[in-house]
């Protein structure tokens, strides 16, 4: 079987461990986790579904799905292909697969992290091999139909990566012709056009849904801030309504990132209103948590010492600055012992820059 490029550009090792890592897996580090059981989807078809759910949801029952999970070290890794290519030594091989109670594969992101672990080895070895790798992988681990599944899901895949390039080179063609550069949002609506075409809604879902999501989001918050027609009050509410295209994990984080920012803006507010430390630690509880609510108080108090330090170096020094009968070479010998006596050796290296800072604001 003869693939396009895409399988044989070479990647560094950087490069490589960016691409498992934005996978969502650390091949570099540890083996694979066992992930909790979930329950099962009412239907038996192939059903896509995300690894971050499975993760999120723990409640087991009686028919929950199986995990079929391998731990294979590059060392521990047999295969009538021979050894893995010397590039993924002292890696783990993600094997995890889920099927429901009767055997049929369950689509997860896991699967696609294997397809691409092996693929990222296209530089040592013909695709062949590669894919008769990845086969091998779902005739050991798997019973039909589950493994009839996969190998169809391995297709697709592949059909995929194939058509990708075809649309890529079409679009350097078309550019070449015209002057123009496609924008980043056709762009990425060509990738997810591509990839809806070849994989179908559930592979789809599974394999590339989320990541769909969080560039559709960048893509819109772009948008909003290049329309010079709408307030700041209209941006920061349609950029609101856009986190809602999120997966629901991302939108916690931002909704986190809105309530520590909403509090940041009431604390601000409450200290210039004269309120009292015991008042700013009771905002903060209604947020976080005890031990976090305890640093921040620890953290203003150390801020404070540093303040009240700061200010009376910053006092003495234009003291001497204004002073008369002293040389200018004896005003900075004054400062610097001023500075040598309320700072040490750290927090001197810091001191000419917040001075500059200082000076500038006082300008």
């Amino acid at each position: 079987m003869s693939l396009p490029s895409v399988f044989v550009k070479p990647l560094a090792a950087t490069v490589m461990g960016v691409i498992l890592v934005s996978l969502g897996v650390n091949y570099f580090t540890q083996s694979p986790t066992l992930l909790a059981n979930i329950n099962p989807p009412a239907n038996n078809h192939l059903h896509a579904t995300h690894l971050a759910e499975e993760l999120n949801n723990t409640q087991a029952s009686s028919s929950s799905l199986r995990h079929i999970i391998k731990d294979i070290s590059f060392d521990n890794y047999k295969s009538q292909f021979g050894p893995l290519a010397k590039s993924l030594k002292n890696t783990y091989i993600p094997v995890h697969f889920t099927v429901t109670p009767d055997g049929q594969l369950v689509v997860t992101r896991s699967i696609r992290s294997l397809i691409e672990y092996f693929l990222s080895a296209n530089t040592e070895e013909p695709i062949d091999t590669i894919i008769a790798r990845i086969n091998e992988i779902f005739d050991t681990a798997l019973s039909q139909p589950a493994r009839s599944q996969a190998k169809e899901v391995l297709r697709q895949y592949l059909d995929y990566k194939q058509a990708l390039v075809l649309i890529e080179q079409q679009q350097a063609d078309e550019q070449n012709l015209s002057g123009n550069v496609p924008s980043y949002e056709s762009a990425l609506q060509y990738r997810k056009d591509a990839r809806m075409k070849y994989l179908g809604q559930e592979i789809y879902d599974a394999f590339f849904a989320k990541d769909d999501s969080l560039d559709d989001y960048t893509t819109g918050i772009l948008a909003i801030n290049k329309n010079h027609d709408l307030s700041d009050e209209q941006k920061k509410q349609q950029s609101l309504e856009l986190e809602l295209i999120l997966p629901l994990e991302e939108q916690a984080i931002k909704k986190a990132e809105h309530q520590r920012e909403a509090l940041q803006n009431d604390i601000s507010k409450a200290r210039e209103a004269g309120a009292s430390e015991d008042q700013i630690f009771q905002m903060r509880s209604q947020v976080y948590d005890q031990e976090t609510v305890e640093r921040f108080a620890a953290r203003d108090i150390q801020k404070s010492k540093w303040d009240s330090r700061f200010n009376q170096y910053r006092q003495s020094r234009q003291t001497i600055l204004n002073g008369d009968g002293m040389s200018d070479d004896d005003k900075v010998q004054q400062i610097k012992s001023l500075q040598q006596e309320l700072f040490d050796s750290r927090e001197q290296m810091r001191i000419s820059t917040l001075d500059r800072i200082a000076d500038q604001k006082v300008q």
